[in-house]
């Protein structure tokens, strides 16, 4: 069964309504990696970007909690500093999603 954004942000949003990012890590990682893997997800919201074309897109906020998706699509190497997002998930093609945050409670 196809795994949708609405499904993803519906996983996390049950997650950080129980608890804390910080106790919850290991689940949003697992929902993430469960995006990654579905190729009708990846090919719907992490299409190839154009020469020039930002290569993140905030593909969800949450409303609620603040939370949001984004997507990472990047054609060849990213350039500039790395910083850490936590965990984050890529596919094969190094599309990425970085771990969902929580506003702050």
């Amino acid at each position: 069964m196809p795994y949708s954004l609405n499904d993803l942000a519906a996983d996390i949003r049950a997650e950080l309504s129980k608890k804390p990012v910080e106790d919850c890590a290991e689940e949003l990682c697992a929902f993430v990696s469960k995006a990654l893997k579905d190729k009708d997800f990846v090919a719907k919201h992490l299409p190839d970007r154009a020469e020039g074309e930002a290569p993140r897109e905030v593909l969800y906020e949450d409303p609620d909690l603040g939370f949001c998706i984004c997507g990472h699509v990047y054609s060849g190497e990213a350039i500039g500093n790395p910083h850490d997002h936590g965990r984050t998930t890529t596919d094969r093609a190094g599309r990425s999603m970085g771990r969902p945050r929580a506003a702050p409670r």
